[in-house]
C-alpha cells in the first residue's frame, strides 16, 4: 500500500518543522510533497533541509502563487499513492493518527471516490488546547456528521485532518482539464461533496489532527460576522458546487445511491421554483424540513431574494 502526504506551505517559517517531524513520527515510511507557494521567508530553506535528510519528502517549489485550492489539487493530479492525506503546514498529528485513518479507509469502496475525516483539537500558536474540538466551537455535536442534505450546504471536513482514495484522485484528474477553480468554494469541500454523493465518507470522532489556530490563520474557525448578503452569496456557491459535482458524477459514470440522488433532486427542485410561492412551498416540503435545518432554508429564502434583485451573481449553467 503506498501512502502519499500532501502538503501546502506559505511562509510557514514559525511552524512547519513542528508539523513536518509529527507526520515523519506517524506515517514514517511515507511519501511527504510539500508545495511552496512561492514564500518569501525562510520556508523554503526549512522544507530543503528536511529534504536533504529523507529522501521521502519531496519539495515542489512555485515561484508564483497558485492559492491553497489549486496547490493541493495540483498534487493531487500528479502524485501517485493508494491513499492521500492533505496537511496544511502549521498543525500537528497525533501519533496515532495515521494507522487509526489507514484502519478505517479499509472499509472504504475502491471502486467509488471515497474520504474519511476526522474531529481536530483546536489549540493556540503554543499547541495548548484551547479546550474546544473543531465539532465543538462550529456544530456542537458530529454524531451524525454525513448523514443528511445538510451536509450539502454545510462542509463539515477540514482539510487539515482528511484522506482520499485512489477512485477520488481518477475522478478529479478525468474531470480538471480546463477547470475553473472559481466554481468550487475550497478544495476540502469540493472532495467531500464527491464522496459524499458517491455514498463512500467516513467520519473519525476523534481529534487526530492538533489544529493551530493563530493570527496568520488562512482559514481556521470563522472570524467576524457576516452581511445577510455574504451569507447568501457563499450559500448560492455551495449550492452551485454541489449541482457541479452530482454532473461531474453523472459525466464520470460513477453512479449516486438513490439517497444520495434525493438530496441533488432536492436542490433541483429549489432552483426550478423560479416562482415565489413554488419557492416557499419547495422549502417547507416534508423532505425539505427533514433534509435541511430551518436556518439554513431561510437563508436560502434570502439568497432566493437576493437573486431576483440581481445582488447576488448566479451561475446558472452549473445546473444543466
Amino acid at each position: 500500500m503506498k501512502v502519499a502526504v500532501l502538503m501546502s506551505a506559505y511562509n510557514g517559517e514559525l511552524y512547519i518543522s513542528e508539523q513536518i517531524e509529527s507526520i515523519v513520527s506517524a506515517l514514517p515510511e511515507a511519501e511527504l510533497y510539500i508545495h511552496d507557494d512561492g514564500s518569501s521567508d525562510s520556508t523554503i530553506d526549512i522544507i530543503n533541509e528536511f529534504a536533504s535528510a529523507n529522501p521521502l519528502i519531496h519539495p515542489i517549489m512555485m515561484t508564483k502563487n497558485f492559492g491553497v485550492k489549486k496547490s493541493f489539487l495540483n498534487m493531487l493530479e500528479n502524485v501517485d499513492a493508494d491513499y492521500y492525506f492533505f496537511s496544511d503546514q502549521d498543525d500537528i498529528w497525533e501519533e496515532n493518527k495515521a494507522k487509526t485513518f489507514l484502519d478505517k479507509a479499509g472499509y472504504l469502496d475502491s471502486n467509488r471516490p471515497g474520504m474519511v475525516y476526522s474531529e481536530l483539537l483546536l489549540v493556540d500558536e503554543n499547541n495548548q488546547s484551547i479546550g474546544k474540538t473543531m465539532g465543538q466551537a462550529e456544530w456542537g455535536s458530529r454524531d451524525e456528521d454525513s448523514k443528511d442534505a445538510s451536509f450539502l450546504m454545510n462542509n463539515r471536513v477540514t482539510g487539515a485532518s482528511m484522506l482520499v482514495n485512489n477512485m477520488m484522485k481518477k475522478f478529479w484528474v478525468q474531470n480538471m482539464k480546463n477547470f475553473d477553480f472559481d466554481k468550487i468554494t475550497m478544495h476540502d469541500a469540493f472532495l467531500a461533496k464527491a464522496a459524499f454523493l458517491s455514498d463512500n465518507i467516513l467520519f473519525i470522532n476523534e481529534p487526530l489532527t492538533r489544529y493551530r489556530q493563530h493570527s496568520n490563520n488562512l482559514i481556521g474557525l470563522a472570524k467576524g460576522e457576516k452581511t445577510l448578503i455574504d451569507r447568501a452569496t457563499m450559500l448560492k456557491a455551495v449550492v452551485d458546487e454541489s449541482m457541479l459535482v452530482a454532473h461531474l458524477l453523472e459525466v464520470s459514470d460513477i453512479p449516486m445511491s438513490s439517497s444520495r440522488r434525493s438530496f441533488i433532486d432536492l436542490i433541483e427542485s429549489y432552483y426550478r421554483s423560479s416562482l415565489i410561492e413554488n419557492f416557499v412551498s419547495v422549502l417547507f416540503s416534508k423532505a425539505w424540513r427533514n433534509s435541511v435545518p430551518l436556518n439554513k432554508r431561510l437563508n436560502l429564502a434570502v439568497f432566493q431574494g437576493l437573486i431576483k434583485s440581481s445582488q447576488v451573481k448566479t451561475n446558472m449553467q452549473l445546473t444543466k
